[in-house]
């Protein structure tokens, strides 16, 4: 994935978040799909329900909310997460050359 996006949920209004503490339900209008998500991938979704926000955003949201091992490699984390949730057309994501 390149290193520099944009992420937000579909411009088509297809997909509604729901959020309860630190868990999102996520609603897939378009093929009916339910998904209950917690952690990271609230705090995403949470983050970019107002507004899509660039990597470098969301990459200091998850970092506030979250304190990871000094090993753990925070931004591969994230764009797998982002890719996955694209991937079930939960996010748009466009990308930056």
């Amino acid at each position: 994935m390149v290193q520099d996006y944009t992420v937000g949920l579909p411009e088509d209004g297809s997909v509604l978040c729901r959020f309860w503490g630190d868990e999102c339900v996520a609603y897939h209008d378009l093929i009916g799909a339910t998904h209950l998500i917690a952690d990271a991938g609230a705090v995403l979704f949470k983050a970019v329900s107002a507004h899509p926000m660039n990597r470098a955003q969301l990459l200091a949201e998850l970092s506030a909310a979250f304190e990871f091992p000094d090993d753990f490699v925070v931004a591969d984390f994230f764009d797998t997460l982002v890719s996955n949730y694209q991937h079930l057309g939960l996010l748009a994501v466009t990308q930056h050359p």
